[in-house]
């Protein structure tokens, strides 16, 4: 039985855990290194931005990890070219929105 005592039922810890079943909370921190309702708020504050939730574990992934294209197209199960597409992507959407994110305090 995996430990995953720290569980909060988010969408997006449901999309990672059926994607390593066997991964426990411990897992979840060395992928994207945050709170799972940390990162359930980001997704929900930044949705119309970052569509897909899947894609957004693997920006905070290759945030926390910067795995090489090798690695994490092994991990995530994806082929190469999709995984650096979507990074790129993604990267250049958190340029876009970083003056938005910086000045809401």
């Amino acid at each position: 039985m995996v430990n995953r005592a720290n569980y909060f039922d988010t969408d997006l810890e449901r999309i990672f855990y059926a994607r390593f079943p066997r991964a426990s909370y411990r897992s979840w921190r060395a992928f994207v290194s945050l709170h799972p309702l940390t990162v359930d708020y980001l997704y929900r504050r930044y949705q119309e931005v970052f569509r897909d939730p899947t894609r957004f574990l693997w920006l905070l992934h290759f945030l926390k990890v910067y795995p090489d294209g090798e690695n994490a197209t092994l991990l995530w199960g994806v082929s190469r070219p999709t995984w650096a597409t979507s990074i790129e992507t993604q990267l250049q959407q958190c340029y876009d929105i970083w003056d938005e994110v910086r000045n809401e305090n």
